[in-house]
């Protein structure tokens, strides 16, 4: 049997073969174990006699026999495998103790029939189920673990988003709100459901002690009395009430027929008394011719035309006071007729050449305006139309060629008008302007004044026709819109036109006119006008208890033309103070220290008086502002409030611009009482307490500090007290 073919669990056949391969490596020529296995007759060879005792000491306790000789022969391996195979021809398992095994693989070997029978009752063990297979599942409960995800699982179990929520997205069961809480509330609801008691809801809800009593004890709401269930009236005024028709009721007043008459058929009382003292019929004063026996008013007087004392006229004085208006008044036109008819026209489209753009010097030395041409215009008729583009520089100056002459006392009225028929670029910068070039005697510069503003003349806006009065040394009670300097002795009223192309300009007219007479005629009637007192005001207006020197200061104006008599102040603590007839201002002799009223009167030559009254008022100081904690807020810290104000009530609205999170809070004097409604944006409710506040002069009084119970945020908050 080769080597290679022995098993290598069996040990005795290991020994044997160990003997075999230690005698074989004895001998000088010894086989290889490929050639031991292979059994080849290659020539090598091993001592028989040496590997018999080498066997026989390896199997010596196994109480084998050694039958080897002792004898040198040369060994062939085929003669080792016979050797071999006669040594180990009987080893097999039965010899070993081993009969009942095979050679198979542990995955290959059988379970018993025991075991076999024991196993085909049990499940794997890895195994599922079906949810049917749940014994005691239910429809409902297999529906849970079959669902496809936790929504259909909620689905299943009729769950809505609720579920989803931590318990701390809920209130409490048990739990409570305060009335603020209730989203649709309103301030009045929200009273009545924190009122104290059901007397401060009644007074909430307006009540009075009518609502305590049952129906019961109240009249129908249609019900009647008899004329003797009228507790306090009369036998004669439930005559009246009772009586059958108006004729009763007549007789019941002993009223006669005349009681039935319009009254417009009768005089009045008024009437009557004026009937009684006019003068009765057959009076001699109605038929006796009667003079007027006061004085007569001098000639002195009737020319000045400024006597106050009433005095008889006679018709040589009327002619000798008209005749005093006008004589100047004529020669004063004569001359100023004379000028403008060696100027000629004032109309620069019929005479251009009497026209000039110098402003210095004597007119008629003037060059005539060098541009323009002669065109028609559907208001003014002949105009001198001039071009923006032949202007010479920024402006264009066009006056009279003849010189107004100016007399200390005289009024005169310039007329001016011109039209646009292109705009230039910029019509508001490139505008118009009234002016007046001031001469001295030798018509040299001494002025150039603008009268009034600038003006945009537009072809749109239509023409610009502008009127103004001017006078050197104007007369008493007259107003110019102008006076020159002192030394002006002639004036040259002129257009400055600005900007270039592509404006066009019309010029219509530059009229000069003495108006002497008009304006002191217009004066001398205002004059009968009564003085007026206007803008009468005080400061201060008000003052806070405690506030030391307070002394008030009065200022007016006086309007009319009538002269005045006498000017007045009163007041209480005071008495009359007869001021300077101009004067304007009072300053109160006196420190206030409560409510105090001013009275100004004046009276004119006339006798006509007119007052007006203006008051300072001792007032309390309210206060408003943020607070980090309107429950500890004290005086000082309302005091210091960052808005206050003097008032008498308590009602106002007001507004607290980026309350920045803090409490709002409005702050007013106890005594100015309780507020009877309080309302802010959305639904918020009200804080209130009494805290004691120093004013900042010493003055400690309660004050009602009302404050929002939640604190404000966004970019103001508003609340109305009432």
């Amino acid at each position: 049997m080769p080597i290679s073919q022995i098993d290598e669990q069996d040990t005795d056949a290991r020994i044997k073969m160990n003997a075999l391969i230690d005698a074989v490596n004895g001998l000088p020529a010894k086989a290889t174990l490929a050639e031991a296995r292979a059994g080849a007759d290659d020539g090598t060879f091993v001592t028989p006699a040496g590997m018999e005792a080498h066997h026989a000491n390896r199997l010596a306790n196994q109480g084998q026999t050694n039958e080897g000789t002792n004898e040198t022969h040369a060994v062939t391996p085929a003669r080792l495998s016979q050797y071999v195979t006669n040594r180990l021809g009987n080893l097999n398992k039965g010899a070993v103790g081993l009969g009942e095994v095979n050679n198979t693989s542990d995955a290959d070997k059988p379970i018993s029939t025991a075991t076999a029978a024991a196993l085909a009752g049990k499940a794997p063990a890895t195994h599922t189920h079906p949810a049917i297979a749940i014994a005691d599942s239910t429809p409902a409960g297999r529906t849970l673990i079959t669902g496809a995800n936790a929504a259909a699982q909620r689905t299943a179990l009729g769950l809505g988003t609720a579920a989803m929520a931590a318990s701390s997205d809920f209130a409490p069961a048990t739990h409570s709100h305060t009335a603020i809480a209730i989203s649709d509330s309103t301030p009045a609801g929200r009273t009545l459901i924190t009122a104290a008691n059901a007397g401060a809801q009644r007074v909430a809800l307006g009540l009075g002690t009518a609502a305590f009593a049952a129906s019961a004890d109240f009249a129908p709401a249609t019900h009647s009395h008899t004329a003797i269930a009228i507790s306090d009236s009369t036998p004669a005024g439930r005559t009246l009430i009772t009586a059958a028709n108006a004729g009763a009721q007549r007789i019941a007043l002993g009223l006669g027929s005349a009681a039935m008459t319009e009254a417009s058929v009768y005089a009045t009382a008024a009437q009557g008394a004026k009937a009684d003292s006019a003068i009765q019929p057959g009076n001699a004063a109605l038929t006796d011719a009667r003079e007027w026996t006061g004085a007569t008013v001098t000639q002195a007087e009737a020319e000045a035309g400024i006597a106050t004392t009433r005095r008889a006229w006679s018709a040589e004085r009327v002619r000798q006071a008209a005749a005093a208006v006008v004589a100047p008044e004529v020669a004063a036109r004569t001359e100023l007729a004379g000028v403008m008819a060696s100027a000629g026209s004032a109309e620069p489209g019929l005479a251009p050449s009497l026209f000039t753009s110098s402003l210095t010097g004597k007119g008629a030395a003037t060059a005539p305006i060098g541009i323009g041409v002669e065109a028609a215009s559907d208001i003014y008729g002949t105009v001198w139309r001039l071009a923006g583009a032949d202007f010479a520089g920024p402006f264009f100056d066009a006056a009279p060629r003849r010189d107004m002459p100016i007399r200390d006392g005289r009024i005169y009225r310039v007329r001016m008008a011109l039209e646009r028929q292109t705009d230039p670029v910029d019509p508001l910068s490139d505008g118009v302007e009234l002016r007046v070039q001031n001469l001295n005697k030798n018509h040299a510069h001494l002025s150039n004044v603008r009268i009034g503003g600038a003006h945009a003349v537009t072809v749109e806006g239509g023409p610009l026709e502008v009127a103004f009065t001017m006078s050197r040394n104007p007369p008493d009670g007259v107003t110019v819109d102008y006076e020159p300097p002192t030394t002006t002795r002639y004036s040259r009223p002129h257009f400055r036109i600005y900007g270039g192309a592509p404006q066009v300009v019309d010029l219509a007219f530059i009229e000069v006119e003495d108006v002497t007479v008009e304006e002191l005629l217009l004066a001398r009637l205002s004059r009968s006008e009564s003085v007026a007192i206007a803008d009468l005001a005080i400061a201060p207006a008000a003052f806070e208890p405690g506030q030391p020197g307070v002394r008030p200061l009065l200022t007016w104006r006086l309007e009319g033309s009538a002269e005045v008599d006498t000017l007045v102040l009163t007041a209480p603590g005071e008495g009359s103070v007869t001021l300077a007839k101009d004067a304007e201002t009072y300053t109160a002799s006196a420190a206030v220290t409560a409510d105090r009223t001013y009275t100004l009167t004046v009276t004119d030559t006339l006798g006509r008086t007119q007052s007006r009254s203006a008051t300072v008022a001792l007032q309390d100081r309210f206060y408003w502002g943020t607070t980090d904690d309107p429950a500890s807020a004290d005086g000082a810290e309302i005091a210091a409030f960052v808005e206050s104000a003097l008032g008498d009530a308590r009602q106002r609205t007001l507004t607290w611009p980026n309350p920045s999170g803090k409490y709002v809070a409005y702050a007013y004097p106890a005594n100015w009482g309780a507020p009877s409604l309080m309302s802010a944006l959305g639904p918020i409710t009200f804080d209130m307490r009494t805290v004691s506040v120093t004013n900042a002069y010493g003055h400690t009084e309660d004050y009602r500090l009302i404050s929002l119970e939640e604190r404000q945020f966004g970019a103001s908050a508003t609340i109305t007290v009432e």
